[in-house]
């Protein structure tokens, strides 16, 4: 697998980078199938890998986590959407927060908007549907990766030393993970954190966290993130996440 995950900074939208790296042929991608029977409620609760295009624009990759109780985290070239979703049957419905890439708007002008999305869900196989707000609209294509979403969960997994990969020319940071989920950040721009990341279900490789940043040079880089992360590997991990102000994700290597 590339683990070659570039990102602005640790408190800031990780976009085309990463999700490139993702969708660069890891291995474990969608299941085989082409279309699946209605099922009441189906459970969208996955690491996805697909494509975000905006209309009028062209496609891009991006990358889905939903939680079980489907609370989720889609990143796209566009924005970083965050929400909860619901499904009945094979059809899902959402109302979430988009978060513009950092230095860059949506075309009402905000950094910030209330999205809608909406599509079809075909269980462990692939989630399609439209996303508009803010101004902007624009349809995602995603295949379930069950290599992925299979891994074990566990906080002795998850425990650990990172280091964040960064870009040349910004700033450095690194956090550590105890067996117990308690997390202490810190990074060369003087930001630190301290939060707790927690298992949600132990068959499911996904996490939720929630840190809170302090002494960082920006004002809306500090405040408390909440999110969802996963370890595509022993010794990587992919974090995406939000406060009411900015939203972030990026990638950390053991």
């Amino acid at each position: 697998m590339n683990a070659d995950f570039a990102f602005p900074s640790l408190r800031s939208i990780l976009l085309l980078p990463v999700l490139e790296s993702l969708a660069a042929g890891c291995g474990g991608g969608g299941d085989d199938e082409d279309d699946g029977p209605d099922v009441p409620g189906a459970d969208a609760t996955g690491v996805y890998r697909g494509t975000a295009t905006p209309d009028g624009g062209t496609s891009s990759p991006a990358n889905l986590i939903v939680a079980p109780g489907g609370q989720f985290q889609l990143i796209t070239s566009v924005a970083l959407f965050s929400g909860t979703g619901t499904t009945d049957g094979m059809e899902f419905s959402a109302n979430a927060t988009g978060y513009a890439p950092p230095g860059t708007s949506f075309p009402s002008g905000a950094t910030t908007g209330n999205f809608s999305l909406m599509g079809t869900v075909v269980e462990r196989s692939r989630v399609s549907g439209t996303f508009s707000g803010a101004g902007l609209s624009g349809r995602v294509s995603l295949d379930f990766d069950a290599t992925f979403t299979n891994r074990p969960a566990s906080l002795q997994a998850l425990a650990g030393s990172y280091q964040v990969q960064a870009p040349p020319g910004a700033p450095s940071a690194s956090f550590a993970i105890t067996s117990s989920g308690v997390v202490t950040s810190n990074s060369s721009d003087g930001c630190v954190g301290n939060g707790t990341f927690q298992v949600i279900q132990a068959s499911v490789n996904i996490y939720s966290w929630s840190v809170t940043f302090s002494s960082c040079p920006v004002a809306s880089q500090n405040g408390t993130f909440t999110g969802l992360a996963f370890m595509p590997t022993d010794n990587l991990l992919v974090v995406s996440g939000n406060s009411s102000a900015a939203g972030l994700a990026f990638s950390a290597t053991k």
